[in-house]
């Protein structure tokens, strides 16, 4: 396993755990930092699938996709805010 694979997997999980404190800062109804959070790590989840790996496999368009996702709904957080 290369050092660039180690670091991606690394920063990989750690956004993995920060989406799950997004989803309990929606359920507290914490919009702002919800939505603030889910931007970031959805941007980094992003950059760090398309930018070292492309879409060459099925996995990372998931990975992606649902980089996507958070991106989308951090927005919408955002914008709901109080």
């Amino acid at each position: 396993m290369t050092f660039v694979t180690l670091v991606v997997l690394i920063v990989g999980i750690i956004c993995s755990v920060e989406s799950f404190e997004c989803y309990s800062f929606v359920s507290k109804k914490m919009l702002q930092k919800a939505g603030i959070r889910g931007i970031i790590v959805g941007a980094i989840l992003l950059s760090i699938t398309l930018g070292l790996r492309g879409f060459e496999d099925f996995r990372i368009q998931l990975v992606a996709g649902s980089a996507i996702l958070m991106i989308i709904a951090g927005v919408i957080c955002y914008i709901y805010r109080e």
